[in-house]
Parts: C-alpha cells; sequence; structure tokens
C-alpha cells in the first residue's frame, strides 16, 4: 500500500501542476500535446488526491466502507475549489497570459501546501491504534498557530 501511495500522492500532484497551468492557458500546453488532456489531468488530480486522502494514518481506523467515500468526497471537494480559483483566474487576466499562469501556478501550490498541512495536523493530533503518530513538522506547526 505504500508504494501505491506514493505513486498515487505524486501523480496527483504532477497533474495538480500540470492542471493549474492547463486551466488558465490551455494553448500553452497544446503546443506540446496535441489533444485535449483536460479530462486525464483532471481524473489524475482526483484519484491522486484521493489516494492521498485515504492512506492518512488518522483515517485507518475507520473502516473501508466509510473511508472511501470520504476520500473521494474530499478529493472532489479539493479539486472543485481549485478549477474554480483557476477559471476566476482565467477570467479575471484574459489580457496577460504570463501573468495569468504565474497566479494560477502559485495558488495551486498554495492550495496543496495547506492541504498537505491540514492533513498533517489531523494526524499529529488523532489517537493511532497499532500505527505510529507521525513526528510534529515546525514548519507545518507554525501555519496554524497564527
Amino acid at each position: 500500500m505504500d508504494v501505491v501511495y506514493l505513486f498515487a500522492t505524486y501523480q496527483g500532484r504532477l497533474a495538480y501542476a500540470l492542471m493549474s497551468v492547463y486551466a488558465v492557458c490551455p494553448e500553452k500546453i497544446d503546443q506540446y500535446i496535441p489533444y485535449n488532456v483536460s479530462g486525464i489531468l483532471f481524473g489524475n488530480m482526483l484519484c491522486g488526491i484521493g489516494v492521498m486522502i485515504f492512506g492518512r494514518p488518522s483515517l485507518a481506523m475507520v473502516r473501508l466502507f466509510y473511508r472511501l467515500p470520504f476520500s473521494i468526497g474530499g478529493s472532489l471537494m479539493f479539486n472543485h475549489a481549485s478549477m474554480t480559483y483557476f477559471e476566476w483566474i482565467h477570467e479575471t487576466c484574459q489580457d496577460s497570459t504570463f501573468i495569468a499562469m504565474v497566479l494560477s501556478y502559485i495558488g495551486g501550490r498554495v492550495f496543496m501546501i495547506h492541504l498537505l498541512s491540514f492533513l498533517y495536523h489531523v494526524d499529529t493530533r488523532t489517537f493511532h491504534f497499532g500505527y505510529n503518530r507521525p513526528k510534529r513538522n515546525q514548519i507545518y506547526e507554525h501555519m496554524y498557530i497564527l
């Protein structure tokens, strides 16, 4: 499960990074890839982040029947919010594609960092039966102090 989790999280993060550029400026990606990749990227985003949520140590004590829809729903909510932000950037910065690409990429990275730090926050503050509690990281800790 660890290899699947690791592969899926990197797959989801890569698809998320590419989608942050593709959603704002699809013509930049279309120069290199001759077909529409939005469906592939969005599917990989959903699966990657869904597996990332599914494999959290804090959810290990939840039954599979409940953990699966929770992780799918969390992935759908996160990716829908991200796509809404990317569409807003696309509508707001239509004149400057470079600024739109930079804002969407940076915004996507900020969203992803906050998702990971929130999942870390939950993992370090729940009881774990049979699993080692993750060690606390000072960088993630300071994001929730202020």
